[in-house]
């Protein structure tokens, strides 16, 4: 339960950040085929996060 409540946070602050970066950048576009695969993709993107294992080893 407690990793089913840690995939979906994060995948809904990479929807927030991709609908952030749809609202600046996107909306006033008139190639709505463009648009419409951006969204797609994005929500793909945004699911498929939680599930990637990234990490950082930092040698000093």
């Amino acid at each position: 339960m407690d990793r089913a409540v840690i995939v979906l946070l994060q995948s809904s602050v990479s929807l927030l950040m991709f609908y952030a970066a749809y609202y600046f950048l996107l909306r006033k576009e008139t190639f709505f085929v463009a648009n419409r695969f951006y969204l797609l993709i994005s929500v793909i993107i945004s699911l498929v996060i939680p599930w990637l294992n990234i990490s950082l080893s930092i040698n000093s």
